[in-house]
This record gives C-alpha cells, sequence and structure tokens, in this order.
C-alpha cells in the first residue's frame, strides 16, 4: 500500500512538472483519508461566448454549443488524453463529431465510474450542468474530463488527470475548481469554426491554444484586449456529504464573469434529462399500451362474436327466404290447380 502511495505521488508531482495542467483556481483539503471510498458531485460551467471570445465568433448563436461534456475518475495506468500526443481514435471521434460511445466504452470496460451529460447550448439560460456522482477510491484517484466544443474544425477543452488527493495530507480534496483551456486535436484543418475541413495529414499532437499558435487570419479564442487567451468553462468538484447531498453549487468565484446570451432554458442536469425522458417513455409506453389492448380487442370481437353473429343471421336469413319462396310456391301451384279444376 505504501508503494503504491509512493507512486502516487511521484506520478502527481511529475504530472505537475511535465504536463500543462488547467488553472487550478482553488483546492480545499478536507480531513478524509485517501484509504475511504468517496464520490464527488462536478458542475460544469460554461464561460466560452462572444463576449469573451469576440474574434470570428459564430453568427449564429443557436448553433454553438459543447458536445455532451464527459467526466470520470480512473487509476494511474489510463490516460484520456494528453498534450503533446497523438488523440485516440476515441478521442478523434468525440473532437470530430461529438460521439462519445467509443470512450464510453472504454471505460466500461475497464469498470470505471463516469457520468455523461446532453449538449449544452449557449443560447441557453443555464450555463451549468450539474453531473452524477463520481465514485473514487485510493486507486482510481484520477478525475479526466473532456468535450467538444462545436462548431468546430477539431477544438476541445476539458482536464485530464487531476489527482484528487492531496499529496501533503494524504486527504481528499473537500473541493476544487479548474478553469479549462481551448485544445487544437491535431486531427483536422480549419482557422475558423467551420466544422467541414480536410484532415490533418499526419496528425500533429494535442496543442493548447496560446497568442503564440492560434491561426493568426482569425484570432480564435483571443480575448477583446487581445493580449490573452480567457478559459472557456470550468469544472467545480466537492465531495459528497454523508447524507447523500453533493454540496455543490455555482462557484462565487465566477458570479462576476460574463455570461453567455440568454435564452430558452435548456436542463443542465443528466438526472433531470433522464428523468424527463423516463417519464416521457412512460406515457408513451401506456398509450401504445392502451392502443395495443383496443386493437387486439377488436380483432377478437370481430373473429368471435360480430362475424359469428353474421353468420347466423345471414344462415337465418336464408331460411326465412327459402321458406316465404316456398310458401310461394305452394300458394301459385294451389292456385293453378283451383284455375284447371274451373276450366
Amino acid at each position: 500500500m505504501l508503494t503504491m502511495r509512493l507512486v502516487a505521488i511521484l506520478f502527481s508531482l511529475t504530472m505537475t512538472t511535465i504536463l500543462a495542467h488547467p488553472d487550478v483556481l482553488n483546492k480545499t483539503v478536507s480531513s478524509v483519508p485517501s484509504s475511504q471510498n468517496v464520490e464527488y458531485g462536478c458542475i460544469f460551467e460554461n464561460l466560452f461566448n462572444k463576449e469573451r471570445h469576440p474574434d470570428s465568433f459564430p453568427s449564429n448563436n443557436l448553433v454553438i454549443h459543447w458536445t455532451k461534456p464527459l467526466i470520470t475518475s480512473h487509476d494511474i495506468s489510463y490516460s484520456m488524453w494528453k498534450e503533446g500526443e497523438l488523440a485516440s481514435p476515441a478521442v478523434e471521434k468525440v473532437i470530430e463529431s461529438g460521439g462519445n460511445a467509443d470512450i464510453i466504452k472504454e471505460l466500461q470496460d475497464r469498470g470505471e465510474s463516469y457520468d455523461a451529460s446532453y449538449d449544452k447550448y449557449l443560447y441557453a439560460q443555464n450555463q451549468l450542468i450539474n453531473f452524477g456522482r463520481i465514485e473514487m477510491n485510493n486507486f482510481k484517484r484520477y478525475i479526466s474530463a473532456i468535450s467538444k466544443l462545436a462548431p468546430s474544425p477539431d477544438w476541445f477543452s476539458g482536464f485530464h488527470d487531476f489527482d484528487c488527493v492531496n499529496p501533503g495530507s494524504d486527504t481528499w480534496y473537500e473541493e476544487f475548481v479548474l478553469a479549462v483551456y481551448p485544445y487544437d486535436a491535431g486531427t483536422e484543418e480549419g482557422d475558423d469554426y467551420d466544422p467541414v475541413n480536410n484532415p490533418t495529414n499526419p496528425p500533429q499532437p494535442i496543442t493548447q491554444f496560446t497568442v503564440d499558435n492560434i491561426p493568426q487570419t482569425t484570432k480564435v479564442f483571443l480575448n477583446k484586449e487581445g493580449t490573452g487567451i480567457l478559459p472557456v468553462a470550468t469544472y467545480t468538484c466537492t465531495l459528497s456529504n454523508d447524507d447523500g447531498g453533493m454540496g455543490v453549487t455555482q462557484s462565487p468565484i465566477f458570479a462576476s464573469l460574463t455570461r453567455a446570451p440568454t435564452g430558452p432554458l435548456q436542463t443542465s442536469s443528466v438526472q433531470d434529462n433522464v428523468q424527463t425522458e423516463n417519464k416521457t417513455g412512460l406515457i408513451a409506453g401506456i398509450i401504445v399500451g392502451v392502443v395495443t389492448v383496443i386493437f387486439v380487442a377488436g380483432v377478437l370481437f370481430y373473429l368471435f362474436v360480430y362475424r359469428k353473429r353474421n353468420k347466423n343471421n345471414h344462415g337465418t336469413s336464408t331460411k326465412k327466404k327459402q321458406k316465404r319462396k316456398n310458401e310461394t310456391l305452394r300458394k301459385t301451384e294451389k292456385e293453378s290447380m283451383d284455375d284447371d279444376g274451373m276450366v
């Protein structure tokens, strides 16, 4: 156990040294030891909008969105993505088409705890996404996240391999707030927000956008002063309470930050979306069930009641007609005989 802890600490220090982590805006240490299994509740908050990133910003605000943001815990052996490395096929699918099925399959195969949200459009009044709880233990103590900025060629944001254990106290963080920046995945050409482009051949390593490497023709992501690139989102993760509450609310650090234009309210919680879908599915299922029962009952009534009744009625009617016909025939014959007698 001690060896594993030393490995984790060395890994955390190495990652801090060689990798460009997101800005850590806040870290609060708890008294909960890393040997105890815990859960985190995390909130994604969009900061990407025209006021903060004005250059070449898409004019149609209705189409700008984050595609299915995903967050997961994992151990030291798994890496979703890293700066300076090529994007995996699963990551390439996320950053080019927004599909996260392959990454989810990876996580499911590994038994990881994860949650994925629905697309978050910038015109939504609520710019938050509340993820479901993420389970953690002393081995699966790292968190990674990813989401594509759409429309775009292959631009995305997120963070990776964040160690939720404070190496000094060997306890879980009570809360941490990360500000994340835009990245170029190196898989597709393009200098603006047009999603249709030629593939990059050969693929290039994942790179964080900076003032020095942004496309000079469009200057995407540059702030209005032209001096730097602002974060495009934040993640606030809080240790879940014992009573079941996440204890996570919108971080006051960002209360004064510029928000995206307001518009129709969209559901920001995965749980809310799932509950809504479940209710809709239940209602639809009841309607389909009632219609099916009525249809089957109608068919059975036709086959065994209505059709038989018509058949019986038809037979009775035929017998009555034949009887009347016979009576008419006998009457005719009698009248004929009477006429013969008269003659």
